[in-house]
This record gives structure tokens, C-alpha cells and sequence, in this order.
């Protein structure tokens, strides 16, 4: 299991920025005007070589949560496709 952290910027698509856990949330959207969500993942070996990925928790410095079933499809989408 790997524990990252990751934004998710307010663009047309939803566009995750996933990133090392010693690494703050503030740090990483600077020049960004919106960020819809942040927090911390999870990334598990599942069946048929498929990644699981799941989101929680929320981002301190730039004080917004994560949305946990949402984030983790959008990221999910990333490792999976």
C-alpha cells in the first residue's frame, strides 16, 4: 500500500494532482485558482491486475476536504484505464 496526497483542480475535466505525502496541499496549487477537493489516498493492489484507490481526509493548509466516493473514481480512472 502507498499513501500519497492529491488535489483536485476545478478545470472542465476535474484534473487530480497526486503527490508525495511530505509534500504539503498549499504548496503544490500555487498559480491554481481553484481547487475542488484534497486529502490523502491510498493505493492497494486489487483483482485482475486492477489498482483500488481510495480517497479520505482533507488538506489542513488549504482547508477543503476530500469528496471520498468522487475523488476515487476520478483518480481510480488514472491508475486504471
Amino acid at each position: 500500500m502507498s499513501r500519497l496526497k492529491y488535489i483536485i483542480l476545478d478545470d472542465q475535466t476535474e484534473s487530480p494532482i497526486i503527490f508525495p505525502n511530505w509534500i504539503n496541499h498549499s504548496d503544490m496549487v500555487q498559480g491554481y485558482q481553484k481547487v475542488l477537493s484534497a486529502g490523502f489516498l491510498d493505493v492497494v493492489a486489487g483483482a485482475a491486475g486492477h489498482l483500488r484507490i481510495a480517497c479520505y481526509g482533507e488538506s489542513v493548509s488549504l482547508k477543503i476536504k476530500s469528496r471520498p466516493e468522487t475523488d476515487s473514481k476520478i483518480i481510480g480512472r488514472l491508475f486504471n484505464s
